[in-house]
């Protein structure tokens, strides 16, 4: 999906699909404002991460990390991906399995507040490290999964 994104006046990235539709002011509904634009509609993205890492990988996530690790620094962070965009997947893993299996998207769905403190209060009950991305399918995906075991 081809993307166009502004530096906004609080620090986030404002990102839409190019040639949307809807209204896009220089001041938006939260109040903060466009500054420059950093996206112009040129790149082909697979997904959100792929635009996400490209925008912090101009020496800000690799400073970041040698600091604090790899894989420490949080490439949607300040990230803010627009209606318009819900088709982009989140991890390209998602866009390549899309077809092959109908619940490929679930897998690249963002990690919600909910399912973290889920995930640690397992850790803290059982003593098992979990996974974040098993916990979050395995909640989401526990419904549809008793649904296909029922014999009409």
């Amino acid at each position: 999906m081809k993307l166009i994104a502004w530096n906004m006046s609080d620090g986030m990235v404002e990102i839409h699909k190019a040639g949307c539709n809807h209204r896009k002011s220089t001041r938006n509904a939260k109040g903060r404002s466009r500054q420059d634009q950093v996206e112009f509609g040129r790149t082909d993205w697979a997904s959100q991460y792929d635009f996400a890492h490209d925008y912090w990988d101009n020496g800000i996530l690799d400073e970041y990390e040698m600091e604090y690790g790899e894989g420490s620094f949080d490439v949607f962070q300040e990230m803010d991906f627009m209606p318009c965009t819900k088709g982009l997947p989140r991890h390209e893993y998602a866009a390549e399995v899309a077809a092959e299996t109908p619940l490929a998207a679930y897998a690249g769905k963002e990690i919600t507040e909910t399912i973290r403190e889920y995930a640690a209060w397992l850790t803290e009950q059982t003593g098992y490290e979990v996974d974040l991305r098993t916990v979050a399918l395995a909640g989401t995906l526990r419904d549809k999964f008793q649904k296909s075991r029922r014999v009409a």
